[in-house]
């Protein structure tokens, strides 16, 4: 009987021949419970960007016309309220706030204070930056989250490679950025894979087993994408650390994960 929980990249074989290669872990890591933590707040802020931009779409508003440039996610005590920005002459202003409430239910305003804050102006700046910044795309459109770093006053900027297909997931391609609190400036660029790779997500799956070469353990893209996709994944790091990240969560495994079988 067929398994559920499908290999990929001959997964077993070339993690022995790339054990070289993940020895070199250039990328700033943090510990499992931030991991787990990183990953649960991209989804969070990336899901609500989406039905935020959907709900501003659906006002049938000329966003070109209004010189919209993007947005920005900030902070309040019962929910988060993503803020679109557009240019007015040579500065920029708010334009629309879409706020979720703690029943996550997007409502859009318009802000009777038009000035951004200098904090509102260094995620812009930072949010701006990552996405110049990214150096190989794996796709045609890249997602932005930024959080403020826990280590010091600046910023950490993702940029997330988005699937253009249905029931395909984008594992490599994405990026972490450091940068600094004013968000002019790139403090260090963290690849979070070898290059791109795109899994087809079978009807039947399970689960679905990568491999994993830039760190000691799996990245918050793993967190965020099997919430995204709600599918636990088996990542295998260097060809000898197996674990299972699900609902959030990032588990050591005791034993190798099973390959395809029929």
């Amino acid at each position: 009987m067929k398994t559920a929980v499908i290999c990929f990249m001959a997964f077993i074989g070339s993690c022995v021949g790339q054990m070289a290669l993940a020895q070199d872990r250039s990328i700033r890591e943090f510990d499992v419970s931030q991991l787990e933590q990183f990953g649960r707040q991209l989804f969070k802020q990336d899901k609500e960007a989406a039905n935020a931009t959907d709900l501003l779409l659906a006002q049938s508003l000329d966003l070109s016309k209004e010189q919209i440039l993007g947005w920005i996610v900030q902070p309040l005590a019962l929910g988060d309220r993503v803020r679109f920005v557009r240019q007015n002459g040579a500065s920029i202003e708010a334009a629309y706030d879409i706020t979720f409430g703690d029943q996550g239910i997007p409502a859009l305003s318009i802000p009777k204070d038009r000035a951004l804050s200098q904090e509102d102006l260094a995620q812009f700046a930072a949010r701006s930056l990552a996405l110049q910044s990214i150096t190989d795309t794996c796709s045609e459109n890249y997602n932005i989250v930024a959080l403020r770093d826990l280590d010091n006053s600046g910023w950490l900027v993702w940029a997330l490679a988005a699937a253009t297909k249905p029931k395909l997931m984008v594992v490599g391609g994405h990026y972490r950025f450091s940068i600094s609190a004013d968000g002019k400036t790139l403090l260090r660029s963290d690849a979070l894979s070898r290059g791109c790779l795109e899994i087809p997500i079978k009807d039947d799956a399970q689960a679905l087993v990568v491999t994993h070469l830039v760190s000691a353990t799996p990245v918050e893209i793993h967190v965020w994408l099997s919430i995204l996709h709600r599918i636990p994944l088996v990542v295998g790091v260097a060809g000898k650390n197996f674990w299972r990240v699900e609902k959030g969560t990032i588990k050591k495994l005791e034993n190798s994960p099973p390959t395809e079988s029929r």
